[in-house]
């Protein structure tokens, strides 16, 4: 059997400087880095209960306090502030924009009930909960899970800036899945990319990233639309085209063509 490495060498190793700047320049290294630290403090802290049961009441109480004093913070905000719109005109985007911030104060909101009413303190505990067929109260709709992978995504890749993560690396820092990080990757290019005014780019070296310089927003934007402009060409030469060439006089297909024409030089334009 095949031991392994002794935690020891690796500790004498980190400590000279060369070395920990070499390996805290890896992304993936620095992350679980910082992992381990949160988990070693977790623990830490759940020894320190464990021995000093006093400490726990202390936290209950400071935890309470926080809880309603942000819930009492929030609602005087709101009375403080939506006053202050009357008589204010707002586009159709700034509208959809505060209806998606409401859907989500009210599933935190029935997220914080659920969690009160039954103790499951998880999105994925009260989901459970409903599987086992226990009632959680929930007055509306519960909050997506795809909004829940994707804020999650959005986290991890705020915190690696101004380096970006792969897929691999963003299961790892989120502890979700190959698919659950694909469907929270798919919330944030949907929908959590333009509310926060934070374009996300990928490329092979660095893989998903929230980059601040707009040259590489220009060169991301430039190899979808190459990629764009390459599927197109071959729906056009690989069907519409034939479909042309044997029944000319089909109105569908001259409509196709002729409109298709032009967005195929539009994208070749902004592929260059």
């Amino acid at each position: 059997m095949v031991a392994g490495p002794d935690p020891g060498v690796t500790t004498d190793l980190l400590r000279r400087p060369a070395v920990a700047r070499k390996t805290m320049r890896d992304d993936t290294t620095r992350m679980l880095v910082n992992r381990a630290q949160f988990d070693n403090s977790a623990e830490t802290r759940d020894r320190i209960r464990e021995r000093t049961p006093a400490v726990r009441a202390i936290e209950h109480t400071i935890e309470y306090l926080d809880l309603v004093g942000s819930c009492h913070g929030f609602v005087a905000t709101l009375g403080r502030l939506v006053p202050q719109l009357r008589g204010q005109e707002f586009t159709d985007d700034e509208r959809e924009t505060v209806r998606r911030q409401i859907g989500r104060v009210r599933a935190a909101a029935d997220w914080l009930e659920g969690a009160l009413e039954n103790g499951e303190f998880t999105l994925d505990e009260q989901l459970a909960a409903q599987g086992r067929g226990v009632a959680v109260p929930r007055r509306r709709e519960a909050r997506p899970l795809a909004e829940y992978y994707g804020d999650l995504v959005r986290v991890a890749l705020m915190e690696a800036r101004p380096a970006g993560l792969h897929t691999y690396q963003l299961m790892a820092a989120t502890r979700l899945t190959r698919s659950q990080v694909g469907r929270g990757m798919r919330h944030v290019r949907d929908v959590v990319a333009t509310e926060n005014l934070t374009p996300i780019t990928w490329t092979r070296r660095d893989g998903f990233m929230f980059s601040d310089d707009p040259a590489d927003w220009i060169e991301y934007d430039k190899r979808q639309f190459r990629q764009i402009l390459g599927r197109l060409t071959r729906v056009i030469t690989g069907t519409l085209d034939p479909h042309l060439a044997r029944y000319p006089d089909d109105e569908w297909a001259q409509l196709a063509t002729a409109q298709l024409t032009g967005v195929r030089a539009t994208l070749a334009q902004l592929a260059k």
